[in-house]
């Protein structure tokens, strides 16, 4: 973990702190941030098990943030003004699911959601907002039919995708028969149009293609000359 920076007003009735103490009923070793404190991850900061962060105070990305534990991790912060959480670095799910139970998010940074042989990493957010200069970066690994890719959940209102997406192939995906994979799923169609980048880089010659529809994101894969 390097350059987290928690900044502590005066006016703060509370800091970052541990839910175990007596007066918490959170559950152990999940952790509580007040508003108007604020944590920066203005470098590297590694997630190694499942825990909560929740309060009223702020979490701002501007470095990186990596999931790496493989359960549910979760990010509960609400803040007082109702806004989204701005991510302005990167947010990495390299396994597991994060599970962003705010607002939503405000993502002109990137969000990257890997997938390797063993691992996927998802992400689960009531609202997701892209602007141009954002990147949503899905990776793919495995053998189609049976490949496995990274996606992103949003539950409460149509996401905006008006930035990239980026495929982001393992070294271990081919695709030996065609494959249909979620990549982002929503109660309705997104809004805007992404720009696709990847689909013509895959291992071996294999082909994709994105399609919107009214559930999300569709990634669909075939072999050459499929």
């Amino acid at each position: 973990m390097r350059n987290v920076r928690i900044l502590v007003p005066e006016s703060a009735e509370c800091f970052v702190e541990s839910t175990n103490a007596r007066d918490r009923i959170a559950p152990e070793r999940h952790v509580t941030t007040c508003q108007p404190s604020r944590i920066e991850v203005a470098g590297t900061l590694d997630i190694i098990n499942d825990r909560t962060l929740n309060g009223s105070g702020t979490l701002a990305v501007t470095g990186t943030l990596r999931k790496l534990s493989h359960g549910t991790t979760v990010i509960g912060i609400s803040p007082s003004d109702g806004a989204p959480l701005l991510i302005a670095g990167t947010i990495e799910v390299r396994a597991g699911l994060l599970d962003v139970t705010g607002p939503g998010l405000d993502v002109p940074g990137t969000i990257a959601l890997d997938a390797t042989s063993s691992e996927v990493g998802t992400m689960r957010a009531a609202a997701f907002r892209q602007p141009g200069e954002g990147h949503l970066r899905i990776g793919l690994a495995g053998v189609a039919p049976f490949a496995r890719a990274g996606s992103l959940s949003v539950t409460a209102s149509p996401p905006e995708l008006a930035g990239n997406l980026d495929i982001a192939a393992n070294a271990t995906f081919a695709a030996s028969a065609a494959q249909s994979l979620a990549i982002v799923v929503s109660l309705a169609e997104p809004v805007g149009e992404p720009t696709v980048t990847g689909t013509d880089q895959l291992p071996g010659g294999a082909l994709a293609q994105v399609e919107v529809t009214a559930g999300g994101v569709i990634l669909e894969v075939r072999p050459p000359g499929g």
